[in-house]
């Protein structure tokens, strides 16, 4: 998912002309860009989402007799039950959104706010970690509700999916019957899963960008682009 974030936050970016006189044009451009990257990888992941919970409500003994019963049950369409793909999206787009914006913002104003000094420098890993494992908890508990749709969705059987119309009616009849606290079930193994993930993720993540020299290798490309634009003119 965060590699077709990158190029849109890129192109969003490039266009802003004054340079970050707002904060809330990097945070759009994270929205945006998270939106766009989710939208193309929630369709792809969802025969992976369908089969993986299949087995983790015991339905299969493994993946190999998954995937053959579940072919010979409905063929593709098994894979892709009715409402996986938009339950998926419900999903995985605010989670992406919520996620980060929110570690852009605690890396802005916390993580790299404190780097100037060198005790700040020394700290600045295991700040990272611990933004995107905050970050990792807003989105994450944010989501859970869509989450308990999504897993109603793709975890029924044939028969049972057809009770509901999509997302929102499965969402209305999950309301009516079980109430609120429905919307937060399994929030708890999700958030002990999800945080210590997204720690560990955005530490590497920024570790290797900084070995790799990422940042100074943008500034490089596009000194060379306003170059060429110059001499273009």
């Amino acid at each position: 998912t965060i590699g077709p974030m990158f190029l849109p936050k890129r192109e969003l970016n490039d266009d802003d002309d004054d340079q970050r006189t707002s904060r809330s044009t990097p945070l759009i451009a994270v929205a945006i860009s998270a939106a766009i990257g989710n939208t193309v990888a929630s369709f792809s992941r969802v025969p992976y989402e369908v089969v993986k919970q299949k087995l983790q409500t015991g339905a299969y003994d493994n993946t190999f007799i998954a995937l053959s019963s579940m072919w010979r049950e409905n063929g593709m369409r098994t894979f892709f039950p009715l409402g996986g793909i938009s339950s998926q999206m419900v999903r995985d787009i605010p989670y992406a959104i919520f996620t980060l914006m929110s570690y852009e913002w605690l890396r802005e104003n916390w993580v790299c706010s404190s780097s100037s000094s060198a005790k700040g420098a020394s700290n600045q890993h295991w700040r990272n970690m611990v933004a995107g494992a905050i970050a990792g908890g807003i989105g994450s508990f944010l989501t859970n509700p869509m989450d308990v749709v999504k897993t109603r969705l793709q975890t029924s059987t044939t028969a049972e999916v057809m009770k509901y119309t999509g997302v929102m009616d499965c969402a209305r009849v999950t309301l009516a019957n079980e109430g609120p606290s429905a919307f937060l079930k399994g929030v708890m193994p999700r958030l002990a899963h999800k945080i210590p993930a997204n720690a560990f993720f955005f530490l590497s993540f920024e570790l290797f960008r900084r070995l790799l020299d990422v940042d100074q290798v943008q500034v490089v490309a596009q000194t060379e682009e306003a170059d060429c634009k110059k001499i273009k003119k």
